[in-house]
């Protein structure tokens, strides 16, 4: 299964960190490969409601004076378009199962221009519009 032209999947490691550092440090590396193969309208996905209210300035208390976080707005502003989105985790298998992968890599990022052959069958799933439910307990 193909990407679309202009798609692109990668898999980090970033050492020891909490996932909320994961989440920022993945955010700059895809922000700054995109800027170097000169892509100008950009879309990011995250399951982390904190890192997207930090970067888009909706939140100055958790991360605003983190600099990879002022480093990823830097990076926003050389891009005509900039589209950042969270998504709950259960709505995006595929984004979950990349963080479980790039848990196991040591030190090495991995990009594809291909999908996986075992992300292919989650894939397939989310652009069927298949969804999951969220059970939140009040």
């Amino acid at each position: 299964m193909s990407l679309e032209s202009g798609e692109v999947v990668s898999l980090s490691f970033f050492g020891c960190c909490s996932s909320l550092m994961a989440e920022i440090w993945s955010i700059f590396v895809g922000l700054k490969l995109v800027d170097t193969l000169g892509y100008v309208k950009v879309e990011v996905e995250t399951d982390s409601k904190t890192v997207v209210d930090s970067v888009m300035q909706r939140d100055n208390k958790k991360l605003v004076t983190c600099n990879l976080v002022l480093q990823i707005r830097s990076l926003m502003a050389k891009f005509e378009v900039v589209e950042l989105h969270h998504n709950f985790r259960e709505t995006n298998k595929c984004v979950n199962i990349l963080a479980k992968e790039g848990k196991s890599l040591k030190g090495d990022t991995i990009f594809y221009q291909e999908i996986p052959r075992w992300l292919v069958h989650l894939v397939e799933r989310d652009t069927s519009g298949e969804y999951s439910t969220r059970i939140v307990v009040l």
